[in-house]
């Protein structure tokens, strides 16, 4: 039986041990950081696996921002003033 079930058949594992898949029996291919086989990884910019960003406090995916006074989750300006 070949991966597939197939009597006599020749489909086999490739290197990611996907049935018949594009990557090379015996090859060099490896999963990356995010499980991905022959994957990019951690797109540039981003912190994870699931393109989120770095927020002003450093927390990935965090919600965190600069208020329009330029401080990281600041309040923003005083009422009747500003910054």
């Amino acid at each position: 039986m070949d991966c597939e079930g197939n009597c006599g058949g020749t489909n086999i594992p490739d290197v990611c041990n996907v049935c018949n898949g594009p990557g090379i029996v015996a090859g060099t291919a490896e999963y990356d950081i995010c499980g991905v086989c022959n994957g990019p990884g951690v797109s540039p910019g981003r912190c994870d696996c699931y393109n989120n960003e770095l927020d002003c406090e450093g927390v990935c995916g965090g919600n965190a921002y600069v208020d329009e006074c330029g401080v990281c989750n600041g309040s923003g300006p005083a009422p009747y003033c500003d910054c």
